[in-house]
């Protein structure tokens, strides 16, 4: 596994108390994590509901534009399926009536193809729609 980009690395202990649930003080003593920026490869991936990436961060501006925020942090503490491209999430998307429908954040034909692979799986049509 490649390792993350400086910008997207935890930001320990914040972002592990924020995960975890524990008091900063708790979090010890952290090891850092080192290791070179990998170099973007256009890898695309939908993520569900409570997905591990967007959780364990408190600040999530590093891969989340905050402008977006809203449309995948819906309220009590609910995250919306969402897109991950390179690192960063450009659109979310939703199962409705045996539909994929990917709704991205700006274009971005570069996730077509992972929509078309989760539809395949889930055995439903996939779509990108706009807002």
């Amino acid at each position: 596994m490649a390792a993350l980009p400086p910008r997207v690395r935890p930001r320990v202990p914040d972002d592990f108390a924020a995960w975890s649930g524990l008091p900063k003080r708790m979090a010890g003593d952290l090891p850092e994590v080192v290791g070179e920026p990998a170099a973007p490869t256009g890898a695309v991936r939908l993520l569900g509901h409570f997905d591990p990436y967007l959780l364990g961060y408190r600040d999530r501006c590093a891969v989340l534009d905050p402008a977006h925020a809203r449309l995948v942090r819906t309220g009590g503490g609910f995250l919306t399926p969402h897109v991950v491209v390179d690192g960063r999430v450009v659109a979310v998307w939703r199962r409705v009536r045996g539909r994929v429908g990917v709704i991205p954040f700006g274009d971005r034909p570069d996730i077509a193809e992972e929509g078309a692979d989760l539809g395949r799986f889930l055995d439903v049509d996939a779509a990108s729609t706009r807002r």
